[in-house]
């Protein structure tokens, strides 16, 4: 796991090694550089040894050194592909580098190499001969990627501010419509960044670069499809199996590593799977596990991971948030995200791989279960919400939201008053914003009122309509699928773990994202995702002879934290933005505070953003 940066034009060493640095936290074992004077390409990488720690540095060239190689990531099928290239007569240097085997593969297969590997990843290659530059992010986008081209320059970074060093762009100015889409959604979706001439590269895609006159072509070479065949007879108990086998080859495929390796526990089905394929994959006697707890039991699954990490007799460390102590390490971890986001669980994930890193460099997630498998309280309700919208009018709905605005506020986890507040919000509205329109942080009147202007809806949650209006004929279970998959693993999940990680140069790998059940879960019908309101059914089917049943069929909880509650005690955020109508958020925090009214996905949203560019604004 590592960062990578660099830029073609303008700069030299220095700027390059300067950019470098600030990507020390992802890869804290050693730096390496590359620059080629004559076309003008400086290359940096920071590393975190985690395979062939010896021979495994970066960059990494070719014998004739007319290909160049940096990568953030892991190749998990790194040894298969290794052994079809040597059978047409490639010769490796190193004995199981998966960067070399990168290096190889784009040479015989070219950019096809990104369709075969099985692993996370962000990529950067330089084709000497070709004259041509690339960069490529994994299929689910775990590892970020950055670029921006500004006169006769392109950067390219695993974060936004090593870019922001770059002379060229020291000053980049703050996107209006990408920070309304953030107060939309809660994280800025693909490309959007928070500056007007940062872009991230879209998770599956492909970025050409021709440094004859640095011109950019950008495609996609995977995206996330549902494409399953209506009229196939699928039979049910093959599908559990390939389920099964599936999850076990891909946990098995994720326990390589040369440094120590653990596990994440909630006690969930999908973090509880994961480690059930361990426990029979592993060679350690007693694999680590770590859990995060809260002193609000509505918030706390701490009795689960106990009795999973008993059942499989694991290691198990357990760590509790309390508020009261770490008030300043919240804020210190929101002015360090690179990228803002709106998700509060992102300091619980920062407690989990912090607690993680005392004993290991590696761990497995279970990241991406829910998404895939459908495994989100929102699928259970899709039925109800149908029928509501087709037999009640809009005047007894307005009615109804009216009320639901009124009930106390709770402080407890998916309290009644916070779910139907959130419920109401989007029903009557077309079926294409009831997905984002749960999550969002705030609604278009108070994204008017906080960018003092007009804003459309279209415009706000332009790719999520794209995806509906390109995927119109699934059914709604499915379309919620895209959403999940699309967007919210990618740009809050991954992009949560990916940040919470990084900055203690700790490892997390995600077995459900692999190549092979990611296809099986596209072809995959979704009565078999959930059925008779059972979410993620063929995963409960295929894991019912390895855990408890009712870890199996347990509630789903969530990862969440009391950050109603918590906002009232931290500090209301002094910066300005211009772009934004402080004043209104301002009030809305007293009025927070004072119980008058819930805004704790907006409030949160704003604390992030200004801690991020805190001194930087």
């Amino acid at each position: 796991m590592c960062g990578l940066t660099g830029f073609i034009g303008s700069g030299d060493e220095k700027v390059l090694q300067h950019m470098t640095g600030l990507l020390t936290h992802r890869g804290p074992d050693s730096s390496g550089y590359y620059i080629d004077d004559v076309n003008k390409i400086f290359i940096g990488h920071r590393r975190l040894e985690v395979i062939d720690v010896l021979n495994g540095s970066q960059p990494m060239l070719d014998e004739k050194k007319d290909i160049c190689v940096v990568y953030n990531g892991e190749i998990y099928n790194h040894k298969k592909l290794r052994k079809e290239l040597e059978s047409f007569g490639h010769r490796f240097k190193t004995s199981h580098s998966d960067t070399e085997v990168i290096l190889h593969g784009w040479k015989h297969w070219g950019k096809r190499i990104l369709e075969k590997i099985d692993g996370m990843f962000s990529i950067a290659i330089y084709d000497k001969k070709q004259q041509t530059f690339f960069l490529a992010r994994d299929r689910f986008g775990e590892k970020p990627l950055y670029y921006s081209k500004k006169r006769n320059t392109l950067a390219f970074s695993s974060e936004i501010k090593p870019l922001l060093e770059h002379p060229e762009y020291k000053q980049a100015s703050f996107s209006s419509i990408a920070l309304q889409k953030y107060f939309a959604h809660g994280f800025f979706p693909s490309p959007h960044t928070p500056f007007s001439e940062v872009y991230k590269l879209p998770p599956g895609h492909l970025l050409k670069v021709d440094l004859r006159d640095l011109s950019i072509e950008l495609s996609h070479y995977w995206k996330f499809e549902i494409c399953y065949d209506n009229d196939k007879d699928f039979k049910e108990n093959d599908l559990i199996e390939e389920l099964e086998a599936l999850l076990f080859r891909s946990v098995s495929d994720r326990l390589e590593s040369d440094v120590p390796l653990g596990l994440f526990l909630s006690g969930g089905i999908d973090s509880s799977s994961i480690l059930a394929c361990a426990s029979l994959k592993s060679s350690e006697k007693k694999i680590k596990t770590f859990s995060i707890g809260f002193l609000d039991k509505s918030y706390d699954e701490t009795k689960y991971a106990i009795q999973v990490a008993e059942h499989f007799q694991t290691d198990h460390k357990i760590k509790y948030c309390d508020i009261n102590y770490q008030r300043n390490e919240i804020i210190d971890l929101l002015s360090n995200l690179d990228e803002p986001i709106g998700d509060p669980s992102i300091y619980p994930t920062y407690q989990l791989c912090k607690l993680a890193k005392e004993e290991t460099t590696v761990v497995l997630s279970g990241d991406g279960g829910d998404e895939l498998f459908a495994g989100y309280d929102p699928f259970k309700v899709l039925r109800y919400a149908e029928i509501y919208n087709r037999i009640v009018p809009n005047v007894l709905h307005a009615g109804i939201q009216k009320f639901t605005n009124l009930l106390p506020i709770s402080d407890k986890n998916m309290s009644l008053d916070f779910i139907l507040r959130r419920g109401f919000r989007s029903l009557k509205k077309s079926k294409s914003l009831w997905n984002p329109l749960w999550h969002a942080p705030f609604v278009e009147n108070d994204i008017a009122d906080l960018f003092n202007q007009d804003v459309k809806t279209e415009e706000l949650f332009s790719e999520v309509l794209k995806t509906w209006e390109e995927n119109k004929k699934l059914n709604i279970i499915d379309q919620t699928l895209l959403f999940y998959t699309r967007f919210y693993l990618p740009e809050n999940i991954l992009m949560k773990t990916d940040r919470s990680s990084m900055k203690l140069g700790l490892e997390v790998r995600s077995p459900f994202l692999s190549k092979d059940i990611a296809d099986f879960a596209q072809k995959l019908p979704s009565h078999f995702k959930i059925r008779n309101g059972i979410t993620k059914w063929i995963l409960k089917k295929a894991m019912s002879k390895h855990l408890p049943n009712n870890i199996l069929h347990r509630k789903k909880k969530g990862f969440g934290i009391p950050v109603s509650k918590w906002l009232r005690t931290l500090p209301m955020p002094n910066n300005k933005i211009n772009e934004i109508n402080t004043n209104m958020l301002n009030q809305k925090w007293l009025k927070h505070k004072s119980r008058e009214i819930d805004e704790r996905g907006a409030l949160w949203c704003w604390l992030a953003l200004s801690q991020t560019y805190q001194g930087k604004i």
